[in-house]
């Protein structure tokens, strides 16, 4: 017998232990980490109402959220998109239509919650196409193993952590974004498993900032950077040449349409990418909310859910 529930806190550890085996973070003993670190806003407790559990005899075999977030794209409307994460079913209850059923109560949901549309990350495409689901946007991942030492030379030292009020105030400098409140921004603070560096200027002013490493999905990556070209430039290349010290490398996540990429001008090949691809699928749910103005733009802050 199935029944699907909204999680509770006394059912709140039985849910996380399910997305770390679904996920493999059970069978990974190298990153200190859970899914719900990694994801903290999409499974905390402010968001239980937006979430599902599938119950089969009373064990949980499959699980959905929602998180409701305010899109702002340059120049159009602003969107109220529902971002779906913590899909998962056991293994030894698949093929039983879980997944359809539990994804279709997310989206009733989103339908009460009045949402222009769902956005999700997934490599089963033909399942989600099948669900009526597009793909969207794209990024580029580029090694800055070759970087070039940026050509104005910028004061300033990298400090390893953000500055969080100075952060947010240049996040919201960005023409397309997730709208970010203090409660999200206190929720992302909890995603201890993400390295962060920051350029303080001599004045004692922060005028860029990277998050890179979060997880098991973004290691090496940079996925979260903003601020003013020079010093990001400055920052990215320090940040480069102190990891090389151990070996290690970076990454860059950054959008193919984005016309200005102060990174990017500094790559020896910037034609070669380690790898291209769809941002996510997304589902509108009302005729504004259309894939050709979504694909128009840069999704900055969804890689940090």
């Amino acid at each position: 017998m199935t029944k699907i529930i909204t999680p509770t806190i006394e059912l709140k550890k039985k849910w996380i232990e399910f997305l770390d085996r679904n996920f493999g973070y059970a069978q990974d003993n190298i990153l200190p980490t859970t899914y719900a670190i990694d994801f903290a806003p999409i499974v905390s407790e402010k968001n239980f109402e937006n979430a599902r559990l599938l119950l089969d005899e009373n064990s949980i075999a499959s699980s959905a959220a929602l998180y409701p977030r305010k899109v702002i794209v340059q120049n159009k409307p602003v969107l109220h998109i529902g971002i779906i994460g913590a899909v998962a079913t056991n293994e030894q209850h698949r093929g039983k239509g879980y997944s359809k059923q539990i994804i279709e109560e997310i989206e009733m949901l989103a339908v009460k919650q009045n949402l222009d549309g769902l956005l999700l990350w997934s490599d089963q495409k033909e399942f989600y196409e099948h669900l009526g689901f597009g793909e969207v946007g794209k990024q580029v991942i580029y090694s800055l193993y070759k970087m070039k030492r940026p050509a104005l030379k910028k004061e300033g030292r990298i400090e390893y952590a953000w500055a969080w009020d100075r952060v947010s105030g240049l996040y919201n400098q960005h023409a397309n974004r997730v709208e970010r409140d203090l409660s999200y921004w206190n929720e992302l603070q909890k995603i201890t498993s993400c390295d962060r560096a920051q350029w303080v200027e001599p004045n004692g002013n922060v005028t860029a900032y990277i998050g890179f490493n979060r997880g098991k999905d973004m290691q090496g990556i940079v996925h979260e950077w903003g601020g003013e070209n020079s010093a990001l430039q400055a920052l990215v290349y320090g940040v480069q040449q102190s990891l090389d010290l151990d070996g290690k490398d970076l990454f860059w996540l950054t959008s193919p349409v984005l016309s200005e990429d102060p990174v990017k001008v500094l790559l020896a090949d910037p034609t070669k990418s380690v790898i291209e691809q769809s941002l996510g699928y997304f589902k509108p749910l009302k005729p504004t909310a259309t894939l050709s103005i979504l694909n128009q733009m840069w999704f900055w802050g969804l890689d940090s859910m």
